[in-house]
């Protein structure tokens, strides 16, 4: 849509004289067709978060893109836990690891949030890193304890000062990577829809962008590459259980 819009608008048919002003010709079917169908419709069925995969994760030659969220509602009728979507050049991992009712009543959102960057650390690995050589490992993070730990490599929290050392762990053994992580508001986070479980949409997502739907690989509990998890996240409540504020960023005395 873009580069057709672009080309359309510098095309001189486009254009007519009107009392010595330009003017936009009459609005040509497609151009109509195009922004009810991948504009207006898209955002009115889920408003923002589609339209972010265009600029946030496009991935570029040698580069991969990685955005995860985490929630953690207590209606245990609901799909609940960690997920995100991964894309490495033509490639797409949608992912899903759903908390227990004890997980989602003891680790803080902050924590939850964290650990989720250390699964999609993981399904990199096992997808990727193993295979390829990648020059550059872009991820965003909207929660900013989260953020702040893994950018400044220290936290107040024991939890985040473990999983921090986890993620230098892992960027060590990949010294010709270049790792960023940037914010994204949590508004604009299309991972927030993985993380609720919600995988048929995510996958619609990548379809509607372009996505083949044979080099989209989805993601759920019990997959090899998620091996480990549930000893991270049992470490995770252990160490929440024995702290004297569970819910801020302090260290155990």
């Amino acid at each position: 849509f873009v580069y057709r819009m672009y080309s359309f608008l510098h095309n001189s048919k486009a254009w007519s004289k009107q009392e010595g002003g330009l003017i936009v010709a009459k609005v040509e079917p497609w151009l109509r067709r195009d922004l009810i169908d991948c504009v207006l419709l898209p955002l009115l069925e889920h408003p923002c978060r589609p339209l972010c995969l265009f600029n946030e994760l496009a991935p570029i030659k040698g580069s991969l893109k990685n955005i995860h969220d985490a929630c953690r509602n207590q209606r245990t009728n609901e799909k609940c836990g960690m997920g995100g979507f991964i894309l490495c050049g033509k490639l797409a991992v949608i992912w899903f690891y759903g908390l227990s009712a004890t997980e989602r009543q003891v680790l803080p959102i902050h924590v939850t949030e964290s650990a989720a960057n250390i699964v999609a650390c993981y399904i990199i690995q096992f997808f990727f890193l193993i295979k390829y050589f990648l020059q550059s490992i872009h991820e965003q993070i909207d929660n900013r304890a989260a953020l702040t730990a893994f950018n400044l490599e220290k936290s107040r929290d024991v939890r985040l000062v473990e999983l921090v050392q986890l993620k230098k762990v892992f960027q060590h053994s990949y010294k010709e990577t270049t790792f960023t992580s940037t914010y994204i508001e949590s508004t604009r986070n299309p991972a927030d829809i993985a993380s609720h479980g919600q995988l048929d949409v995510c996958k619609k997502i990548l379809l509607d962008i372009g996505y083949e739907e044979s080099d989209i690989t989805i993601v759920t509990n019990g997959h090899p590459c998620l091996a480990g998890t549930d000893a991270l996240l049992d470490r995770l409540c252990l160490l929440t259980r024995y702290m004297q504020d569970q819910h801020k960023s302090r260290d155990l005395e």
